[in-house]
């Protein structure tokens, strides 16, 4: 599906696409969040130990990744999540390592350099479009050029 099409979604969608990178949208949670450390579920709260849903007990929770990114493909943007497995995977490193290589720094409004490699590609995602909240989650991604242009030519139908 074009990134044109997902304006006019009006339910929850899984689709794939295909688009580059444009700039983080910078939201007022930053670009991590706090969250338990086998799953991904968000922490309750910072200051104390608990039982996460999926059974572990967390005594300390760790950073994930939760990044905003602006897409486009031609003249159409559209907001993306990346999620905490998908920013590992292309960046090479946890948010749990790249927040403890900022030297003390918490501020999830503090964006590190590092976070710049996932700007300016093309990639081919699958997402879960979701017009409530005008973004889609990114679930799977592929910047392999050759696969990104396969998708993109035999897939890919604009509106005419």
């Amino acid at each position: 599906m074009s990134l044109s099409q997902f304006c006019k979604i009006k339910h929850e969608t899984l689709c794939v696409t295909v688009a580059t990178t444009l700039k983080f949208a910078v939201s007022k949670y930053g670009w991590f969040y706090y969250g338990c450390t086998r799953c991904s579920s968000k922490a309750p709260n910072l200051e104390k130990a608990y039982e996460c849903s999926c059974g572990q007990k967390v005594e300390q929770p760790i950073p994930r990744y939760k990044i905003e990114i602006y897409v486009s493909n031609g003249e159409s943007k559209y907001r993306f999540v990346f999620w905490d497995s998908e920013c590992a995977a292309i960046l090479g490193m946890t948010a749990e390592f790249m927040h403890n290589s900022m030297n003390g720094e918490d501020d999830p409004m503090v964006y590190p350099d590092e976070l710049e490699m996932l700007l300016n590609k093309k990639m081919a995602f699958r997402v879960k479009v979701q017009p409530t909240f005008s973004q889609a989650s990114v679930w799977k991604l592929c910047d392999d050029e050759a696969f990104v242009k396969e998708i993109e030519n035999d897939y890919i139908v604009e509106d005419v």
